[in-house]
């Protein structure tokens, strides 16, 4: 009876001590999981922390400048902030906008196209030289829509009315002073288009629906 009381208390000791150890292991099994849920989060942060970092350093998210390119958005999936069907998706749209910014189109090639005859024909003309300068700055402002450029809009705006209005030294035709107003135009609607929207497309759509109420 004596041996029997002892093997029962020792079972019973044995089952308290191993019902201790699985509840002590079960909890340091829930805590390891929880670091290893919250190490890991940390981790993920960090290494969007570090991506985004090395997406402005090659791009200069903040800089006036900045426009979305095909380079700029194949970094993106590089650093997997979009998906390659996103990439895909989204470079289609950057081609559409951008078609024909190389290659002046309708509205907006007609323009440059007057406004180099106006250039030839006062390039040899001494007292029309401020007016060749400004005219060549203004097909250069031409040229770089779609692409990143610091020229001057606002003061080659205003250096076109001067011209319209001081006509005395150099005697423009109503044609080419039709030209020089078309170029304000162009000139004021890019003034106004953030970078990425300052294409040639954009801008000769408004053009063409600028010239249905002229």
């Amino acid at each position: 009876m004596i041996n029997n009381n002892i093997q029962s208390a020792i079972s019973s000791s044995q089952t308290n001590k191993t019902h201790e150890l699985v509840e002590k292991t079960t909890q340091s099994n829930k805590e390891l999981q929880q670091n290893t849920v919250q190490n890991n989060s940390q981790a993920t942060l960090s290494t969007k922390g570090e991506r985004l970092a090395a997406l402005n350093q090659d791009f200069d998210l903040v800089s006036p400048n900045f426009t979305i390119t095909d380079n700029f958005l194949a970094r993106l999936a590089e650093l997997n902030f979009i998906s390659q069907e996103q990439l895909v998706n989204l470079q289609q749209e950057i081609g559409v906008n951008n078609t024909s910014d190389s290659e002046s189109s309708s509205t907006l090639a007609t323009i440059k196209q007057s406004t180099s005859d106006i250039i030839e024909r006062f390039k040899n003309n001494g007292q029309a030289e401020n007016l060749v300068t400004t005219l060549e700055k203004a097909t250069s402002i031409i040229d770089s829509f779609g692409k990143t450029s610091n020229f001057d809009i606002f003061t080659t705006i205003a250096q076109l009315e001067y011209h319209l209005k001081n006509n005395d030294v150099v005697m423009l035709t109503d044609q080419e002073k039709a030209t020089l107003n078309e170029l304000k135009a162009v000139l004021s609607i890019a003034d106004k288009l953030n970078p990425q929207s300052r294409t040639s497309t954009n801008i000769d759509n408004y053009m063409q629906q600028l010239k249905q109420f002229l």
